[in-house]
């Protein structure tokens, strides 16, 4: 079960919240997404313009406040240079600490 009562998660079709993950993986999920458009040295507008998402929702995942969608998934991933199976296995990825 997830945060919202059901088996799956909207936010980017996974099925669960990944093991260990608490209530704050919008947020995780969020950094991540930053962490992957500052390693190719993009702005927030820079990524909108590439995946032809906006600047706002990019900002609001980056921030945690909510995650994309599938279809907004697949742009993402797109803009990144990525399938989104590997977009999935980065943001879902455990954290290396």
């Amino acid at each position: 079960m997830n945060e919202e009562g059901g088996g799956r998660t909207p936010q980017l079709g996974l099925r669960a919240m990944p093991p260990g993950w608490n209530v704050d993986w919008k947020l995780r999920i969020g950094q991540r997404i930053a962490g992957l458009r500052r390693e190719r040295g993009w702005s927030v507008p820079e990524l909108a313009r590439r995946s032809g998402l906006s600047a706002a929702a990019i900002r609001l995942w980056e921030a945690g406040e909510t995650a994309p969608r599938e279809s907004a998934s697949r742009r993402l991933a797109q803009g990144l240079g990525l399938d989104l199976a590997a977009l999935r296995e980065l943001l879902a990825a455990p954290d290396h600490t």
